[in-house]
């Protein structure tokens, strides 16, 4: 891919070496498209829902995708993007592992993404951030879309968390 036009403003190579983790494939499918449309190199994306009628007016999907799981629809409209890309997709939900679990799925994560409307999951989020010491995000909605928020935890930096 020919990274010209932005090299100026993204860190090419860093953001090659970068692997990111998100919670949350539908809301965030625009999200993760611009970040490998820039050169991400590795992404790892959790989310146990599939593809709806109800998420075609709002996300990145098509019709032909109802019904498939949100993981792998996003990872092959990804991968016609940027074949090089190195994307694993979840679908096992992560609110049940154990710690070592956790460990292995986010452990070597240089940001965590939690975009998700579930606030179990988002809470978690911060647990495994903080215990892992990995830059994280936070992005949300409220109920019927009227506002949302962003909030970001840099371990040992920032002083607020999710949960305060």
């Amino acid at each position: 891919m020919d990274y010209s036009r932005i090299k100026e403003a993204v860190d090419i190579k860093l953001l090659k070496n970068t692997h990111i983790i998100g919670v949350g494939a539908g809301g965030a499918y625009c999200l993760y498209e611009a970040l490998v449309r820039s050169g991400l190199g590795k992404l790892t994306v959790l989310d146990i829902d599939t593809v709806d009628d109800v998420n075609l007016c709002r996300q990145g999907f098509y019709p032909d995708q109802v019904g498939m799981m949100k993981v792998d629809a996003l990872k092959e409209h990804l991968l016609r993007i940027n074949p090089e890309l190195d994307y694993t997709g979840i679908t096992d939900n992560f609110l049940y592992k154990r710690e070592l679990e956790l460990k292995k799925i986010f452990g070597s994560a240089d940001l965590l993404l939690f975009l998700t409307d579930s606030f179990e999951a988002q809470a978690l989020g911060e647990i495994i951030s903080t215990s892992m010491q990995i830059p994280a995000i936070w992005g949300g909605y409220y109920e019927k879309s009227e506002c949302s928020e962003i909030i970001f935890q840099i371990p040992e930096i920032t002083q607020a968390t999710f949960k305060e």
